[in-house]
């Protein structure tokens, strides 16, 4: 199954950077400690490239 999220922010709550001449936006995510049983981090998805390829952060 592939799970899909997208988050809906508003540009000027962004960080812009340049990288080779191409804007790159940053957010920091913050969530509540007792919910991190909920999350996954990349090493934990049996190919961790793709997922950090395919992450948000």
């Amino acid at each position: 199954m592939r799970v899909l999220t997208l988050v809906l922010i508003k540009s000027d709550g962004l960080d812009k950077q340049h990288k080779n001449g191409v804007p790159v936006f940053t957010a920091r995510v913050s969530f509540a400690k007792d919910r991190e049983h909920l999350y996954k981090t990349a090493e934990q998805f049996s190919n961790d490239a793709l997922a950090r390829k395919l992450s948000f952060h």
